[in-house]
């Protein structure tokens, strides 16, 4: 439950940040900012799937799956950290050119 109410906190403070930023951005018109928000959205995101995988461990064994579903969540962290490694290495592959 505790892991749970953490990534619900993560999602809601980065949440807010993100918010903050984009209504800074849209004062401002800097590009700096910008990119902070695209970053604080990017981060919102890979929580949302951290919550996903969270909430799929949790479903009860099934005759296919007798010893239930709890390793999950690390599927759903290890997409989340290739999507973050492939993000970054397009954007530097990107910038290189």
């Amino acid at each position: 439950m505790r892991e749970l109410e953490a990534v619900n906190t993560a999602v809601a403070v980065n949440g807010a940040i993100f918010a903050a930023k984009l209504g800074v951005w849209t004062l401002t018109g800097s590009g700096a900012l910008l990119a902070e928000a695209l970053h604080s959205a990017a981060d919102v995101m890979n929580q949302l799937l951290l919550r996903a995988g969270v909430h799929s461990s949790r479903r009860a064994p099934t005759r296919e799956h007798p010893y239930g579903f709890h390793k999950e969540k690390y599927i759903y962290a290890l997409m989340s950290a290739v999507g973050i490694f492939c993000l970054g290495a397009g954007a530097s592959v990107l910038h290189g050119f």
